[in-house]
């Protein structure tokens, strides 16, 4: 038991540091994760060993509950990844 919440914490950590590495790359207008990841050290969302803060948690958080405020906060927009399966099936040949 305690093996598979250690995995889930760290999917969940993971999942995190994702959001994190994503909100930088959005406020700084960057397209690198190496520059996202510098970034997201310079405002202290990650620390020198790259783990993530709790302004780093926090922000990550605020992306996966409530989206919409996370956009108004950060003034940004996460456009919704198109889906696989409808461009599969509207794809021409």
């Amino acid at each position: 038991m305690v093996e598979r919440e250690e995995r889930m914490k760290k999917m969940n950590d993971l999942t995190l540091f994702e959001n994190v590495i994503l909100h930088c790359q959005m406020t700084h207008n960057l397209t690198g994760t190496r520059e996202a990841l510098v970034a997201a050290q310079k405002e202290g969302l990650v620390d020198f060993y790259n783990q993530l803060t709790s302004a780093g948690r926090n922000v990550s958080q605020l992306m996966l509950s409530n989206l919409e405020d996370y956009q108004t906060l950060f003034d940004v927009e996460i456009k919704k990844a198109p889906d696989f399966f409808h461009q599969q099936a509207n794809a021409k040949h």
